[in-house]
């Protein structure tokens, strides 16, 4: 137990230094208003349209923009397809932070605060999910390096160098409603799963590994390229192979998982095709 007290404190200590720096920050006066910028006001766009103007083509976008934004913080990520209006960016991150969302919502109601979906305490509450993913991250991160066998010591500085030699402090902090923190705390986890599955094949663990897997997916597709690192983390050919070989053999088991895997992803289709009534689309067709 002794040799866990020095990971586990610095991951208390981190998450105390970025509520310290995010509070200073962007929590009082006008701070706020830079929380949600640029690509992060697609990721989280989402949810109000969902939850509050019950509107996917996110006609609400241009009386927000004047409330809340001047011209050097405005930014569109509305695009036009099939003559309809849709938003740019994928959904995963709205997703993980939906809970949060929910807490903003009914702390402004509770406050008296304006429930628009950008008022103060929303992007307050987006920068404290970031901060609890991050969190999470690092916890999982020492999970799996215990997984790993790694001593105390080098498990404490990979902590340390995880979150303040990377772009993960800056991506907590500065610009928390980006999908960085929540795609980091995804594939941590989808690592340790795999690390449990391939150690113990088990059909929770595949489950959840689907699961996450999905919802990688559906924060960023270009995160599936994560899927080529999975055979390293069975820790031998022949756990991998075992795991294979227990799928096979249960294939009502290896098709729920692929249902659920496809789900996620599924959800970004549907939305496009309410959005403008085609299930695919491209939506970074201008861009390199």
């Amino acid at each position: 137990q002794d040799k866990q007290k020095m990971p586990r404190l610095i991951i208390i200590l981190s998450a105390a230094i970025l509520v310290y720096v995010s509070a200073n920050i962007s929590w009082g006066r006008q701070g706020y208003r830079d929380i949600l910028e640029a690509d992060a006001k697609g990721y989280y766009a989402y949810l109000p349209a969902l939850f509050i103007y019950k509107d996917l083509s996110f006609g609400f976008f241009d009386s927000i923009e004047s409330n809340y934004y001047n011209k050097n913080t405005a930014f569109d990520y509305r695009i036009i397809r099939n003559n309809k209006t849709t938003n740019k960016y994928f959904a995963g991150t709205a997703l993980m932070q939906m809970p949060f969302f929910f807490c903003a919502h009914i702390h402004s109601i509770l406050t008296g605060n304006k429930t628009d979906g950008y008022s103060k305490l929303y992007p307050i509450w987006m920068n404290i999910a970031a901060i609890v993913y991050t969190t999470l991250f690092l916890y999982l991160l020492y999970r799996l390096l215990r997984k790993l066998n790694i001593n105390e010591l080098a498990t404490s500085i990979v902590l340390v160098s995880a979150l303040f030699s990377t772009g993960l402090f800056y991506y907590t902090i500065g610009e928390p409603g980006m999908s960085h923190v929540f795609s980091a705390c995804a594939i941590v986890c989808a690592a340790l799963l795999m690390i449990h599955f391939c150690e113990s094949p088990k059909p929770r663990y595949f489950i959840f590994l689907s699961l996450v897997l999905g919802l990688i997916v559906l924060i960023r597709p270009v995160n599936i390229v994560f899927v080529i690192s999975m055979p390293f983390w069975a820790g031998s050919w022949k756990k991998f192979s075992d795991s294979i070989l227990f799928l096979l053999k249960k294939p009502l088991l290896l098709l729920i998982g692929i249902i659920i895997f496809s789900t996620l992803p599924l959800l970004q289709l549907l939305i496009y095709k309410v959005s403008t009534g085609s299930f695919f689309l491209y939506s970074y067709e201008k861009e390199g």
